[in-house]
């Protein structure tokens, strides 16, 4: 049994529809030339008569439902439930399931969004479209998930609402494009990082981002005194630390520098968290916005 790939269906549906008479002789069409036989080996050729075209259009339709001379290969680029309706195997999709939906949730609960307000439960977390963020006037990204399920445990500064949206920025089996299209809809963003260089560098480079949540200097050293800091990551991330010393003139970067902190966003539960403004320009007054 021959199991049809999205890249099989459309060099065979090319073939068919271009009336090739030969092609290269790869190992995809040596697989399925030895399943279907259909096309003559020539050397490093395979040639198709009219007959052969008949016969790789039959097995292409009786392999994966797809009808070369009716369906649409565009149709390859949607999501499995749609793919379904004409392919017997959905997962030919090229359209990952979760490829537009970003996670997120709130301190109170409510994640009030473009279609209306959602609940989701203590410990928990929703996952909508990307498009559902549009309507917000800002959310907070967060950099762990952990922190998503847990955001009673934190002593947000007042400027964050029980009602802000928490974005989650993505773990390796989200869709990064998901968070920037997110992203992308919204008038300001409030950066919630690890307190280490690359986080801040991540943060300070984000587009909109008008503030950033971190430990006061105060609970970061007394993170850093009973040992809830991460030295090794403050030591590894090199590259970090140098494109931050331009930034020195930043309180909060300065004394991290300093003093060689990283904190990770799971070792700030209980701690003292403050948020910082980040200017529009250099020299001007910091942006005002709510959350």
């Amino acid at each position: 049994m021959l199991e049809f790939t999205t890249q099989m269906i459309e060099m065979a549906a090319k073939v068919i529809r271009e009336g090739k008479d030969s092609i290269h002789l790869n190992k995809t069409w040596l697989r399925i030339h030895e399943f279907g036989r259909v096309g003559t080996r020539s050397g490093t050729r395979l040639t198709f008569s009219q007959p052969d075209r008949r016969n790789l259009h039959q097995l292409l339709l009786d392999q994966t439902g797809f009808d070369a001379w009716k369906d649409d290969l565009a149709l390859l680029n949607q999501g499995r439930a749609n793919v379904a309706l004409t392919f017997r195997n959905e997962k030919l999709a090229k359209k990952k399931v979760r490829e537009d939906l970003v996670t997120v949730s709130s301190r109170s609960g409510t994640v009030r969004l473009a279609s209306g307000d959602y609940r989701h439960p203590r410990g928990g977390c929703i996952q909508v479209p990307f498009s559902e963020i549009h309507q917000a006037a800002s959310v907070v990204l967060v950099e762990n998930l952990s922190v998503m399920l847990i955001p009673e445990e934190y002593l947000w500064p007042d400027i964050i609402s029980e009602e802000a949206v928490l974005l989650f920025r993505g773990g390796p089996q989200d869709n990064p494009a998901a968070v920037t299209q997110a992203l992308s809809g919204v008038a300001e963003i409030v950066a919630f990082p690890d307190f280490d260089p690359q986080g801040l560098l991540n943060s300070l480079t984000l587009k909109r981002c008008v503030g950033i949540i971190h430990p006061s200097a105060i609970a970061a050293q007394a993170a850093k005194a009973c040992q809830r800091d991460k030295p090794s990551s403050f030591a590894q991330q090199h590259d970090a630390r140098r494109w931050l010393e331009a930034k020195r003139s930043i309180q909060f970067v300065d004394y991290m520098l300093r003093d060689g902190v990283a904190i990770t966003q799971e070792s700030m539960q209980g701690v003292e968290l403050v948020h910082s403004r980040l200017f529009a320009a250099e020299g001007l007054e910091p942006r005002k916005y709510e959350l």
